[in-house]
Parts: structure tokens; C-alpha cells; sequence
């Protein structure tokens, strides 16, 4: 997530833009109903926070902990964020291993998966 961090810094210092007018969207991505950490990965959870793990087992919400914290953190604001944590408009930040039928999923599938494209444009 350093990378969307780095290209919202790059379109105000760059291009000018406004952090008041920056969208991110969260797209498919694996949700907290299928991302579980390993046993290593538990004991040092060094940037997570307020409701990103359940117990046990331990899920982690990807979403929340991509929108809500890292890219609020790099100044992008709540209401400019789109994901699955937001109910008052539509979300396209499906749970790409609960979806088989339209998706590739590294934790569903093994290394046996597709890759997908993320991509991001300027208006």
C-alpha cells in the first residue's frame, strides 16, 4: 500500500491535485472472511490497529488496514475512500477468494492462480 501512498504524493506534489479531491477505490482483493495470519506473522503485528484481527483464528482485514489506516495516515481523506467498510454507496472491493468464478486467488488456489491488473488514472 506504500505504492498508493506514493502515487496520491506524486499527484499533489506533481500534478497539483488536492488531497479534498483525491478517490481511491478499493477493488476485489482476499477479504477478512478468507486471510488468515501464520503463526510467525501473529507476534508482530507492528502497524495493525483497532479492529483488523479477530481470534482465533486470527483473520486480517486487508481492507480496512489498506483504507482506514495506511492511506488515511498518507492524508487521504474518510469520505474519499471506496471499500467495503463504507454501506452508503456501492463497493467493488469483493473478496476475490470467496468468488471463483470471477477471480484468481493466490489463498484459495496456491501458486496454481492468474494474475489481475490494478490500475489508476487521473481525471
Amino acid at each position: 500500500m506504500e505504492v498508493a501512498i506514493a502515487t496520491v504524493n506524486a499527484m499533489v506534489t506533481g500534478f497539483g491535485s488536492s488531497m479534498w479531491d483525491v478517490t481511491v477505490v478499493i477493488g476485489p482483493s482476499v477479504g477478512a472472511c478468507c486471510f488468515t495470519l501464520r503463526r510467525m506473522e501473529k507476534s508482530s503485528p507492528h502497524c495493525l490497529g483497532q479492529g483488523l484481527l479477530s481470534s482465533p483464528p486470527v483473520f486480517l482485514n486487508l481492507h480496512v488496514l489498506h483504507s482506514r489506516i495506511l492511506l488515511q495516515r498518507g492524508g487521504v481523506l474518510p469520505e474519499g475512500i471506496h471499500d467495503d467498510t463504507v454501506n452508503d454507496r456501492p463497493s467493488v472491493t469483493l473478496c476475490t477468494s470467496s468468488h471463483p468464478e470471477a477471480f484468481f486467488s493466490r489463498v484459495r488456489d496456491g501458486l496454481n492462480f492468474g494474475t489481475q491488473v490494478g490500475f489508476l488514472w487521473m481525471h
